[in-house]
């Protein structure tokens, strides 16, 4: 994502046909003249776990049959949507790909060539959860987590949620061709949520000198947990983007204690770039 994107790839689970972010999708298309991947998955891991309550290895896949019908559902729900932008599923920004992966892995392997993956914040719940970590882990490309029912431009007024963490200078060097083309970018400080690492100016002078419109906006001591204070700055700047480095603190750290990321993921009104 360093340079344009070509190939975005718009995950979904066999049921989440109706949270799909298509207008976010279609505005990446649009800006970047990139192609649309519509994959759909099972919500599983394996077909195969040990289950303590039988002698062992016991499988939990799907008949066949019933997968192909699940899925043959799935396309229909996700034609309509398309047929509701006056798109189809095979025109030129937008392909529904003919077969479902099995498992969440898949995702992360797909993910590998294409220049970004996009996911519902809506879906993100229960198995769908899962789906978003392999995204955002496995696959060495950032990850746009969006309403399902964007129906803006994304990218004129980008805020960046700097930590100073090498989470998210990663994802600044990753977002350059998209902070370049933006009208402005806000660098959001916030007084005590950061490691150690360059200040908030010091990132601006980087972007300067990249050709990016940047400027600092920061703010005091935080007056809520870090995930909302960030999203009320970036909606104070009217941002239609947030880049936010995923999961500087570890995943159980965040499981047990809750950050910055975890609040994002589910309360963000506004499509949110991840990587870590």
């Amino acid at each position: 994502m360093g340079g344009e994107m070509k190939r975005v790839l718009l995950t979904a689970a066999m049921g989440g046909g109706p949270y799909l972010p298509l207008g976010a999708a279609l505005s990446v298309a649009t800006t970047f003249d990139a192609a649309i991947s519509i994959q759909l998955y099972q919500p599983r891991t394996d077909d195969h776990v040990v289950d303590p309550m039988s002698w062992g290895l016991t499988s939990y896949a799907s008949p066949q049959g019933l997968v192909n019908e699940e899925a043959e559902r799935a396309r229909r729900s996700v034609a309509s949507r398309l047929s509701a932008l006056g798109l189809t599923s095979h025109s030129a920004r937008f392909t529904v790909e003919d077969q479902p992966l099995s498992s969440w892995r898949e995702l992360g392997w797909a993910s590998r060539v294409h220049d970004l993956s996009i996911v519902s914040r809506e879906a993100l719940v229960d198995s769908s959860q899962t789906a978003m970590e392999q995204l955002l882990f496995d696959s060495g490309r950032p990850m746009l987590l969006s309403p399902y029912d964007w129906n803006q431009s994304i990218g004129d007024c980008v805020a960046i949620a700097w930590n100073r963490s090498s989470e998210t200078a990663r994802l600044v060097s990753q977002a350059m061709e998209l902070l370049r083309r933006a009208r402005e970018v806000q660098v959001i400080e916030i007084e005590d949520w950061f490691v150690d690492g360059p200040v908030g100016a010091d990132l601006c002078d980087y972007l300067t000198a990249n050709g990016v419109a940047a400027r600092l906006h920061s703010t005091g001591k935080a007056r809520a947990e870090f995930g909302y204070q960030i999203l009320h700055e970036a909606q104070v700047v009217g941002a239609d983007l947030l880049l936010k480095g995923a999961y500087t603190q570890s995943r159980l750290t965040q499981v047990m204690f809750g950050g910055a990321t975890r609040d994002i993921l589910r309360e963000a009104r506004l499509p949110v770039l991840l990587a870590h």
